[in-house]
């Protein structure tokens, strides 16, 4: 169940991703969000908590790691240059935050790595959810402009 879960819900974060980029009409961000998308996508192989140093592990902490940095890279972006608001901006710098915070209270021991995956997954998720709310606000009435002047 987790694999295809993963697998799926992976695909769609890239197919998401790509659009995003378009929408802010930034290739790059699509790219980097398309990427987290396929990374998140590759962690459905599970990583073998015995075997630490199996291929198979290091693939799954490597997509991991490259995943979240995609995803970090494009916020940063996104955050400079290409947010189409203020709110999206903030949603932007918050989540990325949030997302080193986390990383950092493992670090120093205040949780376990099982609680820092499901806040990593808790932040991206949020993240996804804000700002796609937030698109369909700023785009929901141009929209309906394009529409009455034709």
């Amino acid at each position: 169940m987790n694999s295809s879960g993963f697998g799926a819900v992976g695909v769609i974060l890239a197919v998401i991703g790509w659009m995003y980029g378009s929408i802010v009409e930034d290739r790059l961000i699509g790219l980097l969000l398309g990427a987290f998308g396929l990374g998140f996508a590759v962690i459905a192989v599970p990583m073998n908590v015995d075997a630490a140093r199996s291929i198979v592990s290091k693939s799954h902490i490597l997509a991991v790691c490259l995943g979240v940095a995609a995803w970090l890279l494009a916020l940063a972006r996104l955050s400079s240059k290409a947010a189409p608001d203020r709110t999206t901006k903030w949603i932007a710098d918050g989540s990325s935050t949030l997302l080193v915070a986390t990383a950092l209270g493992y670090v120093l021991g205040l949780w376990t790595l099982p609680v820092l995956h499901r806040l990593v997954l808790a932040v991206i998720f949020s993240w996804t959810v804000l700002t796609s709310i937030r698109l369909l606000r700023i785009t929901a009435p141009l929209e309906s402009t394009k529409q009455t002047k034709k």
